[in-house]
């Protein structure tokens, strides 16, 4: 007799519901198989909230082919650790990009030796974002309460439509730069 996850995998069954035992087979099937796939040459590690019950998970990205590698529960570096221990061909990684938080720094210098760690663009922007619109709010309290003026300054220019363009012009030739 065909196991379920079997059958799935072979195409010859319709697919199990999640929370069958065929389901749970496929999963494990599907993980031993990952886990002896190439290690990417550009990883994404960036931590998630999951669920209530279960907390964050840490997700772990092929960039380079826009895909999801894994996944951790938890986020804390001991959870990473005996995963990260378990990986095989980390000399691979070339790249590692995540948020520069120390725990994942030290675990990435110490499991991918040959990768460069680079900031995500979030974890750049994000700051910046922040400080701006503090500036923004000291400047012009009342415009910085503006859902729409608020909405266009967070787009990229090239993002506005035309209307968007001139109605944020407006404001800024109200409120020129102080030299």
């Amino acid at each position: 007799m065909v196991s379920p996850a079997a059958a799935w995998v072979s195409g010859k069954a319709s697919p199990a519901p999640p929370w069958s035992a065929g389901f749970k087979d496929f999963l494990r099937l599907r993980a031993a198989e990952r886990s002896r796939a190439p290690r990417p040459r550009v990883l994404g590690i960036d931590e998630h909230f999951f669920t209530r019950r279960l907390g964050y998970a840490t997700t772990l990205c092929d960039l380079h082919h826009h895909k999801v590698y894994d996944v951790v529960l938890g986020r804390s570096e001991a959870a990473l650790e005996s995963h990260f221990q378990s990986l095989e061909g980390k000399a691979n990684v070339r790249v590692v990009c995540m948020d520069l938080s120390s725990p994942y720094r030290a675990l990435v210098r110490q499991h991918f030796p040959n990768a460069k760690i680079v900031a995500d663009r979030f974890h750049v922007i994000r700051p910046i974002n922040h400080h701006f619109l503090a500036c923004w709010r000291q400047r012009d309290p009342v415009g910085s309460r503006n859902r729409d003026l608020l909405s266009l300054m967070r787009r990229h220019r090239h993002n506005l439509t035309p209307e968007q363009q001139t109605r944020l012009l407006a404001y800024l030739a109200q409120c020129p730069a102080r030299s």
